[in-house]
């Protein structure tokens, strides 16, 4: 399938950019669709950013602890071809619209469809 590039997903409407804070994945590392690939902080929210797609992880393009726009290509995955590489059930589904834990009352944000990303719950410490 190639290289595909994995970019900062629309986190929801008045959201603009989003702090990486966490790495979970370094490059050679195999992935696999759905896996969690790194988390990444709003004012309203930390969410799980997952990959769409297995194969193996080729470079980051951001650093931790640093903001990036909506868009911007934080890393990339070489993609295997076939069944692997397609979206799972599960992702699809969830890319349908998800709900991320919120620090005060109710966030619903906008998963990453666009760009490949899925989104899962986090538990937030008070």
């Amino acid at each position: 399938m190639g290289q595909v590039a994995i970019s900062m997903p629309q986190l929801g409407e008045s959201i603009a950019e989003a702090t990486l804070i966490r790495l979970k994945v370094k490059p050679g590392d195999k992935v696999k669709a759905d896996q969690e690939i790194a988390e990444v902080e709003t004012n309203k929210a930390v969410m799980s950013v997952t990959t769409s797609y297995a194969g193996v992880w080729k470079d980051w393009t951001a650093q931790e602890g640093k903001s990036y726009p909506v868009g911007y290509v934080l890393g990339h995955v070489e993609a295997v071809g076939g069944k692997e590489a397609k979206k799972t059930d599960s992702s699809a589904k969830r890319e349908q619209g998800q709900r991320s834990i919120p620090r005060s009352g109710t966030y619903s944000g906008s998963t990453g469809s666009a760009h490949g990303l899925a989104f899962q719950q986090l538990q937030i410490g008070h």
